[in-house]
């Protein structure tokens, strides 16, 4: 038995086309690696201590200028606080004090914390800050 060849006209151009759809790609992908990987990150962490007797206490950490907040929160150093609020800061004053809606990027993070028992009891405030490289 003899096989016969079959041909198949193949449209060149729909190759160069999704080659070079895969280079765009490419170089986007490449593009914002390069811009997330200029990314410059810092914790900024502060210290305080609620008073005794289960009063609250407020702490609001600041990034550093040219930096916005993306994250923060708080920690007990001996478990013994409770948090009341944890969030950003907008132009330096807690989200729950700004009226609702959209407002600018953040630029700290805010605490309100209080004792369980009827001793003070230190706590740290960090805010996760970013600055884009230009």
């Amino acid at each position: 038995m003899l096989l016969q060849r079959r041909e198949t006209p193949v449209d060149v151009n729909s190759i160069i086309a999704a080659s070079t759809a895969v280079t765009n790609l490419t170089s986007q992908v490449t593009a914002l690696s390069n811009q997330v990987g200029s990314v410059d990150t810092m914790i900024v962490t502060e210290s305080d201590t609620t008073p005794a007797s289960t009063f609250d206490a407020e702490h609001t950490v600041a990034c550093p200028t040219g930096y916005k907040a993306i994250g923060g929160g708080v920690a007990g150093e001996y478990n013994q606080i409770a948090v009341d609020a944890s969030g950003p800061t907008v132009g330096g004053q807690p989200t729950n004090t700004i009226p609702v809606g959209t407002s600018t990027v953040a630029d700290g993070w805010f605490v309100r914390v209080y004792s369980f028992g009827s001793d003070a009891e230190p706590f740290k405030v960090s805010a996760i800050c970013v600055k884009l490289a230009p």
